[in-house]
């Protein structure tokens, strides 16, 4: 069985302080730096946190605003480190939560494609390989030698989840990148998502877009105030969420 899982967490838990759930560890370490009391600020925790997934399952997580959706991917991508427990994966991860992690802003794209490949674990003769898959995904050519800085919000965008997305990776975790970008960019993300799943890698997936992950996923996850309150088939445990906003 261990041969076939693509991810472990052995009762990982994470506590920190914060204006918001969401907030980066560089805001954390710039409040630590200015001696910001932590009793001011939201205590965030994601606690005991259980989970394997397997190679080729598609899962999808599901909870409230500041329920710890976005942080367990943090997690599992290492942005966050654990304070406690063990995130064992098995094989390539290739995470799209933030856009731009691994971009440089000052870099050109043409730059920026190897340096963000790289953040991924990918070496150059691969990156080689999908470079005009990544132009042409991203329609950056007139744009591939000019700073990452200089592109529009939707530009980088579509730059950065074509990088995340040029290969198949063992799990691809996705945060909300459905919700950015015009109609278009999000149907043409969709496609190439189902596309990676096609050619057998796992997704988890952040999404409130409770349709799409009815059409998407097997398996759902419910995240409630940082521990996981529903794991079962997608049917039930969207039937159970759902409900818990008729009976608030």
């Amino acid at each position: 069985m261990k041969q076939n899982l693509a991810l472990e967490l052995q009762d990982v838990s994470l506590r920190y302080y914060s204006e918001s759930s969401r907030r980066s560890l560089k805001g954390l370490l710039i409040n630590r730096a200015k001696r910001i009391e932590s009793r001011k600020k939201i205590p965030f925790e994601l606690s005991d946190f259980n989970l394997q997934i397997m190679r080729g399952e598609l899962v999808g997580i599901v909870g409230r605003n500041g329920s710890g959706k976005s942080t367990l991917l943090r997690i599992i991508s290492g942005v966050f480190s654990p304070n406690s427990g063990q995130v064992i994966r098995h094989g390539q991860i290739a995470p799209i939560i933030d856009i731009g992690t691994g971009m440089h802003p000052d870099l050109t794209c043409r730059q920026n494609i190897y340096l963000s490949n790289s953040y991924f674990g990918r070496s150059q003769s691969e990156t080689d390989k999908y470079f005009e898959d990544i132009v042409n995904w991203s329609q950056i050519g007139e744009f591939l030698d000019e700073p990452f800085h200089s592109l529009s919000t939707g530009t980088q965008t579509r730059l950065a989840f074509a990088i995340a997305t040029s290969q198949t990776p063992d799990l691809l975790l996705v945060d909300e990148v459905m919700s950015v970008g015009d109609l278009q960019f999000q149907d043409r993300s969709k496609k190439r998502i189902a596309g990676i799943v096609d050619n057998g890698a796992a997704l988890l997936v952040v999404s409130h877009d409770l349709d799409y992950l009815q059409r998407t996923v097997s398996r759902m996850l419910w995240i409630e105030k940082g521990k996981l309150k529903m794991d079962g088939s997608t049917e039930k445990v969207l039937s159970q969420y759902r409900r818990s906003f008729v009976s608030d």
